[in-house]
């Protein structure tokens, strides 16, 4: 079982500068990005134990001293965050089961889950009304992200009165929520992030589930169709580097090319399970079916041995955050 659930342009004249003088070197598509670092000093967290009843599973930050933590359970365990290196439940119940959080900055944050999403503001947390996708029993959120405050994406499926569902995708532009209407497709949508290479699509992941076996898929929205571009057994993540999308299917590692997948790295043979947090091309960590594994443009190794089960991470300029077994903190700081 795997470890994880799921630019300003140049100038014409400056380019023509740099091309005749030949200035740039650098081949195209070619990162010259400096190798990532392992030289990690590594601090563990173990919030409260087995009592009370709770299971954290996302995990976003604003910077290293602001790191908040989103899950089910017992409130107010339900919803933690990181004071000065200091973890605690949130002072202030938040009612409800979470499995999204995005913010933006330490007044501007998001979370969502069963039939909930609320916002913060720096002082408290309020309830978003009209979030259930219209004419249905419930609608469940399992991501949030978004580029900006004014351009926010939350996924999930939405289920009827006869226990049917579908995928869903639900747009905030910076007033309102408005779902964006899309053929019904029996999926629960995990995963969404926005690529910024040029296109501004959207990339989701997400599971059919089948009593003969479940089905993962990833899904490219272009403004107008959901196209589907994989469907199979291997697991799928969504992730990004600087703006940019790059897919998990396994092992292997993806870029999106015009209606389809174009292969980047094939960790076939290697104990990578998936997933990308990165700084860039040349830093980026992953899960290992022997903890947590980093690339650095040369060699992917196991940089933090754990037989715990990976959650879920976040990244900061020398620092990075893990989530493992619901409730442990790893937290990895450079040199």
């Amino acid at each position: 079982m795997n470890h994880f659930f799921k630019n300003a342009p140049f100038s014409i004249l400056l380019f023509i500068c740099l091309y005749l003088n030949s200035c740039n070197t650098t081949e195209p598509g070619e990162d010259n990005t400096t190798p990532g670092r392992r030289d990690y000093e590594w601090t563990v967290d173990t919030l409260y134990g087995n009592s009370p009843n709770y299971y954290l599973l996302k995990l976003w930050g604003f910077d290293i001293n602001n790191v908040w933590l989103a899950g089910l359970g017992d409130t107010p365990f339900n919803l933690w965050n990181n004071v000065n290196g200091k973890w605690q439940p949130y002072r202030t119940k938040v009612y409800g089961s979470y499995v999204g959080i995005y913010g933006f900055s330490k007044t501007d944050i998001w979370i969502a889950g069963n039939n909930l999403m609320q916002h913060y503001n720096g002082s408290s947390w309020s309830s978003v009304n009209d979030i259930f996708f219209p004419n249905t029993y419930s609608t469940s959120y399992n991501d949030i992200w978004g580029n900006n405050s004014g351009n926010i994406y939350a996924v999930g499926a939405s289920t009827d009165n006869e226990s049917n569902y579908f995928g869903i995708i639900n747009h905030f532009n910076g007033t309102e929520w408005e779902f964006i209407i899309l053929p019904e497709e029996k999926v629960t949508f995990s995963m969404v992030k926005q690529d910024i290479n040029g296109t501004n699509y959207i990339y989701l992941s997400g599971t059919r589930f089948e009593s003969t076996g479940d089905t993962d898929k990833i899904f490219m929205y272009n403004g107008k169709e959901l196209i589907q571009l994989y469907n199979g057994t291997e697991t799928t993540t969504v992730n990004q580097i600087n703006g940019k999308v790059y897919l998990c299917i396994g092992n292997k590692i993806y870029k999106p090319k015009n209606n389809s997948l174009e292969i980047w790295k094939d960790f076939s043979g290697t104990d990578y399970l998936g997933r990308v947090w990165g700084r860039s091309e040349k830093d980026f960590f992953g899960v290992a079916s022997d903890g947590l594994a980093h690339y650095n443009g040369t060699d992917l190794v196991t940089i933090y041995p754990t037989s715990l089960f990976i959650n879920d991470g976040f990244i900061f300029e020398k620092d990075i955050f893990i989530l493992c077994d619901n409730r442990i903190i790893i937290h990895g700081k450079l040199k």
